[in-house]
């Protein structure tokens, strides 16, 4: 997904069983995990360095991490693919703690859900095999502005379908916060309003049955949106705006069409400039 120009290996295990599973710590410095061994399952996260050609070295940077776990009783396996902030510990650990909390959280509910599961060795052949999976996107890094896109798809075995959930972490190094949408805009801007419309014009051309104002709601409940250079992108998991058969969802808004009401001394100002 990224170049990756170098993998350090820190090999940890599960220890006992699944009932009891005690998760490696995926919070803090990734050199301060401490390696577990047990012979049951096996558990390994990584790390590998990846600079963006639009970051400098004066500049935030950032890492990849990973976690691979598998096991055959139950069957399951668990890849993780994540990012990890590099540069002045007061600028990159809220952005550090947050993603990685969440990561964690993410392999601890899955092996929960395992273990409240239902018995899947019962039938005949080979056993279906759950999976978690967690990939990201990076959609802008440019003078300490980060935006990546988080997903996370999991299936239990014997489910109807996987499911995914998404999270964008919009990220000033330089003020150490995460943005909001109306960090974007001119205090007192009435910025909302030509977003839904133009999302709501977009999701109706689809023809998936769209009812207008259902992204207004789901926007309401939580923000998902991304910063890319072509402009402020909009995201929907599946079901959100639509059955599960359309899929995931996006609108793109050109930053052009949000001229005049994006705060030219905000973090958008790197995008009026072009």
């Amino acid at each position: 997904m990224k170049q990756k120009t170098l993998l350090l290996l820190l090999v940890l295990t599960l220890a006992g069983s699944l009932a009891s599973c005690n998760l490696p710590s995926l919070s803090g410095n990734p050199e301060e995990d401490t390696p577990i061994t047990t012979p049951s399952n096996t558990a390994t996260v990584a790390e590998s360095p990846t600079l963006s050609e639009t970051v400098t070295a004066a500049e935030p940077s950032w890492i990849e991490r990973t976690y691979d776990e598998a096991a055959d009783s139950p069957k399951y396996a668990i890849q993780a693919v994540w990012p990890n902030l590099l540069g002045e510990q007061a600028q990159v650990d809220p952005f550090n703690d947050a993603i990685n909390a969440r990561v964690d959280a993410a392999i601890s509910n899955f092996l929960a859900a395992l273990a409240d599961g239902v018995d899947m060795g019962g039938g005949q052949g080979e056993p279906p095999t759950s999976t978690l999976s967690i990939d990201y996107e990076l959609t802008m890094a440019r003078e300490g502005l980060f935006s990546f896109w988080l997903t996370e798809t999991s299936y239990i075995a014997i489910a109807a379908h996987p499911g995914t959930t998404s999270l964008a972490l919009n990220y000033d190094a330089h003020s150490a916060a995460f943005l909001s949408m109306a960090d974007l805009f001119l205090a007192g801007s009435d910025y909302m309003n030509p977003i839904l419309g133009q999302v709501d014009e977009a999701l109706v051309r689809r023809g998936f049955d769209y009812q207008p104002e259902q992204a207004a709601e789901v926007m309401a409940e939580r923000e998902n949106w991304s910063l890319l250079p072509e402009g402020l992108r909009i995201n929907f998991d599946a079901y959100e705006v639509g059955p599960y058969a359309a899929g995931p969802q996006y609108v793109m808004i050109p930053w052009g069409d949000l001229t005049g009401i994006l705060d030219p001394n905000g973090p958008a100002s790197i995008f009026m400039m072009e």
